[in-house]
């Protein structure tokens, strides 16, 4: 066990600092959040990426599992803000919307839309 936490170390960083780290974050967006309808699903993920951004702070910023879960758990909540999108014609027709004027083509959009549902998907099986 101490040798998994020794290892830690070098990416989370060492806890009582990333403890320290995490909870300042907390606390400045729970003080700015205050009465806005944070649902149960919100909290949870703001505190699992504070959690995250408390190790890139105090650990290593290059570990990249850190960057990833944080767009997962932030893609969780972006899912349920958004109605599904129902048929094919929808989509498509939120893909070129989204792609106009951005400098996208609608295939880049569709491959980045693709990515997210899978990543989502991935998560979703892990239980994150």
């Amino acid at each position: 066990m101490y040798e998994i936490l020794n290892e830690r170390k070098n990416t989370h960083g060492n806890w009582p600092d990333q403890c320290k780290a995490t909870a300042a974050i907390k606390a400045v967006v729970y003080n700015a959040a205050a009465g806005k309808g944070i649902t149960d699903e919100m909290e949870e993920a703001i505190d699992m990426i504070a959690t995250k951004l408390g190790r890139i702070a105090t650990g290593d910023p290059h570990f990249e599992d850190h960057w990833r879960d944080i767009a997962g758990y932030a893609t969780l909540v972006a899912d349920q803000l958004k109605p599904p999108v129902t048929n094919t014609a929808s989509a498509e027709a939120a893909i070129r919307a989204l792609s106009a004027g951005s400098g996208w083509t609608v295939d880049d959009m569709k491959r980045i839309s693709e990515t997210i549902n899978k990543l989502g998907k991935d998560f979703s099986r892990l239980g994150l």
